[in-house]
Order: structure tokens, then C-alpha cells, then sequence
């Protein structure tokens, strides 16, 4: 069982990791907490980024992938499951960053989301 009170990133099983950070909403004076879609897998011969989380969240997911890619396999593949911006609203970026990463998943309305 994952400790849910360690800060991001947590790894939630061996090589499976959920980056970001936790989200916090304010609501007519209570406080609803949230979360960010961007889980990164580790193999042993290559690392997936599954969605790249909200455009706002990259410098954390940025520098969170930076020290887990470090000691593990490199990032050879992303997937997200659609275009709506938390989920990939960083792709941009995680591509620039990593360019020779095979992008994986129907992202042909991209380019409506994000001109």
C-alpha cells in the first residue's frame, strides 16, 4: 500500500510512479483536494509517461522525471488518452524535452485544443 502522505512523487507500485503535485481547490470555505494525471512507468529497458498533467504542473513534472529517469531506463514513449489539458496540455514540453519519445494515443484534435 502506497504511504499517501509521502509528498510527489509517490511511487505507487515497483517502478510506477504518480507525479505533480496535489491540487488544492477552495469551494464556498472548504477545501477540495485533487489530484494530476501524469504517471510515469519505469521498465527495465525503457520508461512511458502516461498523460503529461496540466501545462501549469511541468516545471514540478519536469524536475520529478529528471531524478527518477536518472537512475532508471530512458523515456522512450508517452501516451495520453486525449487532449483536454490536464492530461495533455504538457505535451509540448515533455516533447522538447525528449524528443526522440514516441508519442502514442489519437491526439489528431490537438491542434483545436492547443493552436
Amino acid at each position: 500500500m502506497p504511504n499517501l502522505s509521502k509528498p510527489m512523487p509517490r511511487e505507487l507500485a515497483e517502478g510506477v510512479f504518480w507525479l505533480g503535485d496535489c491540487l488544492e481547490q477552495n469551494a464556498k470555505g472548504k477545501i477540495y483536494h485533487s489530484y494530476n494525471a501524469a504517471f510515469l512507468l519505469c521498465g527495465s529497458e525503457a520508461s512511458m509517461l502516461i498523460e503529461t498533467g496540466h501545462p501549469k504542473d511541468f516545471p514540478i513534472i519536469e524536475k520529478q522525471m529528471k531524478e527518477i529517469l536518472a537512475t532508471r531506463a530512458p523515456l522512450k514513449y508517452l501516451f495520453v488518452t486525449h487532449q483536454e489539458t490536464p492530461h495533455s496540455g504538457g505535451l509540448g514540453r515533455v516533447l522538447m524535452r525528449y524528443p526522440d519519445a514516441i508519442l502514442c494515443g489519437d491526439m489528431s484534435d490537438y491542434h483545436l485544443a492547443f493552436p
